[in-house]
């Protein structure tokens, strides 16, 4: 099954939301499924898109002012 998993925050970002994504993310690969992960780029130096241990991650520009909400950007 092919399973998209979208939030604003995946490894190396820290915070709750990053570790759920990447622990449920890594536990659906285990189990036979092609994981794809849609998240913010909140840094330049990660990459726009790849894959780490089956989960195939994808980066969009994003903007978190403060750390206090984040949102796409148009860049």
């Amino acid at each position: 099954m092919k399973i998209i998993l979208v939030g604003h925050a995946y490894p190396p970002y820290p915070g709750g939301l990053s570790h759920v994504l990447y622990n449920i993310s890594k536990e659906l690969v285990k189990l036979g499924h092609e994981v794809i992960t849609v998240t913010l780029k909140l840094h330049n130096h990660l990459k726009n898109e790849e894959t780490v241990n089956g989960v195939k991650i994808i980066r969009i520009p994003g903007y978190a002012p403060s750390n206090a909400y984040f949102i796409p950007s148009q860049k």
